[in-house]
């Protein structure tokens, strides 16, 4: 159906300036239309207040819809030659499901521009059932471009306030959430202020009360129980003496066993698969009966020192041989190590006069310690458990031209800030998370030390890149 142009008087005929005023800013329209002369009409009467851009079928319409965007679009219903007439396109554009919709529709993002249609079929269409599609009107060919341009304004403007009133709405929206968000973190601010502040507080008489609590533990157990604390050593020194001896029986036949079993397997491949798990058991139970033979001579020790003096190794032992006393540190501490790279070549050294069973929680002590800093630095899972590395060295030191043994552990973790390494040495002050640590362990370990006459301190390592522990000791005390 081609329009007929209808001439609402000259340029400058009073009946067209009473038409509704069109913005200043010219709107973007496209024009839906499959007959090129509708086309020419509309936009010799279009083009000086508006821009206007044919479509000339569905598949012209997404693609000028594409990146752009428009103020109105125009649509004929009755498109021939086109993939869907101007109700499906709507429909499409208005992200309604149709049957039989085009692939390149697919994915394309619903609009709300507004849509006016034109048609000449009048009775085929009625506006209630039109709007259900989405359109926001209807216009009769052939077209009254007076009425046409009014309708025109009317929805670009009715368009552009319920935009200008969603854009407002949320810029109050905003500024409202702003405020309350401002209001909220200033609030939080004050809060966090002064649950800091009670928080402090709160963790220095924590400080003060366990430290006095454990002081009137320790005052009542000495009253109570000094005089049966012989007693309990001797009735601990007998199983414990079983134990020692069941452990060295039990070696014994345990390294029958073994050479008798490996002794079975000759050269075949299944063979030699089975050899290399018993060897691996074996070597597992080895360990295991090393640390069970360690530990119970040190419950021994612990006993002879408490039936001695009834109080714990005051005792001091010439000549010992820090690097078996090293040695059994790693064994007892193997559990939380097992993880790591260890690194410890014994170094032959003079024998030192210590109170050994003491020098020996203090190396428990590091190593533990050096164990918890990998353990935060490589549990995050951006590294393997088995990067982390932990060095034990033992060697002859003269330390302000006195002659003694330097035994240094580091490890590559992340290391001890400079600002704290004399903080780390004071009674319950500790780095890790709440739980984890008392923050005695060091505080003990230096007084060990001190008492030595010997020096500890803590620093970087050079080639590790984490903490290093240095323990100084005299060999003359």
């Amino acid at each position: 159906m081609v329009l007929k142009r209808v001439r609402i008087g000259q340029p400058n005929d009073p009946s067209r300036e009473k038409t509704a005023a069109v913005p200043r800013d010219r709107p973007r329209i496209l024009y839906v239309e499959d007959n090129s002369t509708n086309w020419e009409i509309t936009s010799l009467e279009l083009r000086r207040d508006y821009i206007l851009e044919w479509a000339r079928d569905c598949r012209a319409v997404f693609q000028k819809l594409d990146g752009e965007s428009f103020d109105l679009i125009l649509m004929d219903i009755e498109l021939a030659g086109s993939d869907l007439d101007g109700i499906g396109i709507t429909r499409c554009l208005r992200g309604q499901e149709v049957e039989n919709a085009p692939d390149y529709i697919r994915g394309f993002t619903p609009i709300e521009t507004p849509i006016l249609f034109l048609t000449a079929y009048t009775a085929r269409y009625d506006a209630e059932s039109l709007a259900y599609t989405g359109a926001d009107g209807v216009l009769t060919k052939p077209v009254d471009f007076q009425q046409l341009q009014k309708t025109m304004v009317q929805v670009i403007h009715s368009q552009r306030k319920r935009v200008g009133h969603a854009i407002q709405k949320a810029r109050d929206t905003e500024r409202v959430a702003s405020e309350k968000i401002e209001k909220e973190v200033a609030r939080r601010e004050v809060l966090e202020e002064s649950l800091h502040e009670l928080e402090d507080r709160l963790a220095e008489m924590n400080s003060k009360l366990d430290f006095a609590q454990e002081q009137l533990v320790h005052g009542e157990q000495l009253a109570t129980f000094g005089s049966m604390i012989a007693g309990i050593a001797h009735e601990l020194n007998s199983p414990t003496s079983a134990i020692a001896f069941s452990i060295n029986g039990l070696a014994e036949k345990h390294e029958l066993i073994e050479k008798a079993i490996m002794a079975l397997f000759d050269d075949s491949e299944p063979a030699q698969k089975l050899k290399a798990r018993f060897e691996g058991m074996f070597k597992e139970a080895n360990e295991a009966l090393a640390i069970m033979g360690v530990s119970s001579d040190r419950m021994l020790e612990y006993c002879s020192a408490l039936q001695t003096n009834a109080r714990f190794d005051t005792s001091m032992v010439s000549d010992v041989d820090l690097n078996q006393v090293i040695q059994q540190s790693l064994l007892i501490a193997r559990a939380k190590l097992k993880p790591y790279t260890i690194e410890f070549e014994p170094e032959p050294i003079r024998g030192l006069t210590c109170k050994r069973n003491h020098l020996g929680q203090v190396f428990i002590n590091l190593l533990s310690n050096a164990a918890d800093a990998l353990a935060d630095k490589f549990s995050e899972g951006n590294e393997n458990l088995k990067d982390g590395c932990i060095r034990v060295t033992v060697a002859e030191s003269k330390h302000q031209e006195k002659d003694g043994i330097l035994i240094t552990i580091e490890d590559n973790g992340d290391g001890v800030p400079a600002n704290i390494r004399e903080n780390i040495f004071e009674s319950y002050f500790t780095t890790k998370n709440p739980g984890v640590g008392t923050g005695l362990g060091l505080s003990i370990s230096r007084q060990i030390v001190v008492s030595h006459r010997g020096e500890m301190w803590v620093d970087s390592s050079s080639e590790l890149g984490g903490a290093k522990f240095n323990v100084w000791l005299p060999l003359a005390i």
